[in-house]
């Protein structure tokens, strides 16, 4: 609080809630409205009547509840980003495992073999002959 002598007299800087206005009272009159707020009333110079709070006002906790729940909200909307990115990469790659899974099967079909991609009449065998752990090693 900025104390101010004019004249031998000290003033106390106060400023009116209400139109912003600063002025300046007597630095005993300032005192007592202090301690005993909020039962004792100030007037601005522009007429408003105004209080010490004793705490936050009611303006101050409705400005940090709107700023914590617009924090919120970004958080809710930055998961919500990142779960339709996943569920985006996710859906792409069972795609593409589709469409390779796809691709396989016509090829064995057509008795090519996944392994050294000869062509084989009788594939069965030319896989428990040439490749034997591969059927082991696809599964696992």
């Amino acid at each position: 609080m900025p104390v101010v002598t004019l004249d031998g007299g000290e003033f106390a800087r106060a400023t009116c809630p209400r139109c912003s206005v600063s002025y300046y009272l007597p630095h005993d009159l300032y005192q007592v409205a202090y301690r005993r707020r909020p039962e004792m009333s100030v007037w601005c110079p522009n007429g408003h009547t105004w209080v010490f709070s004793l705490g936050e006002s009611e303006l101050d906790v409705a400005r940090r509840e709107r700023d914590r729940l617009r924090q919120k909200l970004a958080e809710k909307d930055d998961e919500i980003r990142q779960a339709k990115a996943k569920e985006q990469e996710w859906h792409s790659k069972a795609l593409a495992a589709g469409r390779e899974s796809g691709r396989l099967k016509k090829r064995a079909a057509a008795g090519v073999c996944p392994c050294c991609n000869r062509t084989v009449q009788q594939m069965a065998r030319h896989m428990k002959t040439a490749h034997p752990t591969y059927l082991a090693e696809a599964t696992a």
